[in-house]
This record gives structure tokens, C-alpha cells and sequence, in this order.
């Protein structure tokens, strides 16, 4: 049976997480009323800009929760009531088992970190060659690099870098796509990565500073 993280209360802050464009959009929002035995929640309907954020009834959306010293809990939700007055807020219905670590770990939030070294192999078994980068994003499962040179998509990388308070991450990443960046003198490229064979305390440690900055950044929005 799927049942609620035993931390989830009522007036929680919640994410929800709906599918734009191909990919999911995050916005947080509040849980207002929860029924655990029909798996129903109702959270205030977020908003983006002075808007409402575009759900219908019938859309699949995911909503997620963090749980103080642990992670992050997703879950696949439809929603069935749309409402606006007296208050805006959406009924939703679970649909699967809440999951540790579930989608959200590839959210990307905005950053400027320079790493302690970026490495890249002009070919196997080459020595690898140093390349000056910052991170502009950053997910668990990969991240946006500027360079001051193309790299061919596949190129092997290797990125050595610290998130506040934690020793150095060192990742193992592929280039997945490569762009010039217009109207910058000397030129510049950006390069999103795939990170490789993440060990899950990494994962951990990533996806909980995600969370941090986009609270972060939510409170400078207010």
C-alpha cells in the first residue's frame, strides 16, 4: 500500500512537479488537507509570474516532500478538482507508491561554481587535459558547464568541485551537447554533462542542495 513520508503534516510545504515543454517544472506550494486512506492531498494551486500555473483536471502531476535528515519522497498524483474561489487549490489523487529520491534528483537549479579542477580525455587513453569551466547548473544527474573550448559530444570528463559545507565531489561525467554561447569576446561554449555511476551519498548530498537553493531562491522572489 503506498502511505505518506510519517512527516507529512497538514500546511506542509510541498513541490509539485508538472510535466512543461518535455520537461518537469517545479513549484512549491503547501499541502491543506490530506485523507491517507483515499490518498487524496489537497495543496494550494502554485504560482508562476502572477499566475496560476497551467493544471487541468485530468493532468498527471508529481508531488514531492522532503523529510528533515533523510531525502526527498515522490509521488505520481492525478489531479481531479480544479477550484479558484474562495481559495485556489487542486484535489489530487495518488496513483503509485511514494519513492525515495524519485524524479526530482534531475532537477536542475542555477548556480556559479567554479570547481576545484575539470578534466577532459581528447581521446581514449590519452592524457587528460585541463580545462577552465564554471557550473551555470547542477542536478544529481548532471549539470551545465562554460568553457572556453568545444568539446565533441561523448568526450569523457572528469569534474572536481564543493557545494557548501561538504568536502569535494569528484564526478565522472559525459558531454551530451555542445553550444557556442553568441556575442561573448573571447568565445565560449556551453556543454551539458550526464553525470556517471553516482554513488548515492553523492546523490543525496546533490538533490539536498537543489532543495536549499531553490528555497533559496523562492524567499528572494517574495
Amino acid at each position: 500500500m503506498a502511505v505518506a513520508p510519517k512527516a507529512l503534516q497538514i500546511w506542509q510545504p510541498v513541490e509539485l512537479g508538472i510535466e512543461e515543454r518535455g520537461r518537469l517544472s517545479w513549484y512549491r506550494t503547501r499541502l491543506e488537507e490530506l485523507d491517507e486512506r483515499q490518498r487524496v492531498f489537497v495543496v494550494g494551486w502554485p504560482m508562476a509570474q502572477l499566475h496560476y500555473v497551467s493544471v487541468h483536471t485530468g493532468d498527471q502531476v508529481y508531488l514531492g516532500t522532503t523529510i528533515a535528515n533523510d531525502a526527498l519522497y515522490v509521488t505520481l498524483c492525478t489531479v481531479v478538482q480544479t477550484v479558484l474561489e474562495p481559495q485556489a487549490r487542486l484535489t489530487l489523487q495518488q496513483q503509485s507508491a511514494w519513492e525515495r529520491m524519485q524524479r526530482r534528483e534531475y532537477v536542475r537549479v542555477e548556480v556559479a561554481l567554479v570547481p576545484d579542477a575539470v578534466t577532459w580525455m581528447p581521446q581514449p587513453g590519452a592524457e587528460p587535459t585541463p580545462l577552465a569551466a564554471r557550473i551555470l547548473d547542477l542536478s544529481a544527474g548532471g549539470a551545465r558547464l562554460r568553457v572556453p573550448t568545444a568539446l565533441p559530444v561523448g568526450a569523457a570528463l572528469t569534474l572536481t568541485f564543493r557545494l557548501p559545507g561538504t568536502e569535494p565531489l569528484t564526478l565522472k561525467a559525459e558531454v551530451r551537447r555542445c553550444a557556442p554561447v553568441e556575442g561573448l569576446d573571447p568565445p565560449r561554449w556551453d556543454i551539458g554533462c550526464r553525470f556517471l555511476d553516482v554513488p548515492v551519498r553523492v546523490q543525496e548530498t546533490i538533490v539536498r542542495f537543489v532543495f536549499a537553493r531553490l528555497r533559496e531562491l523562492a524567499k528572494r522572489e517574495r
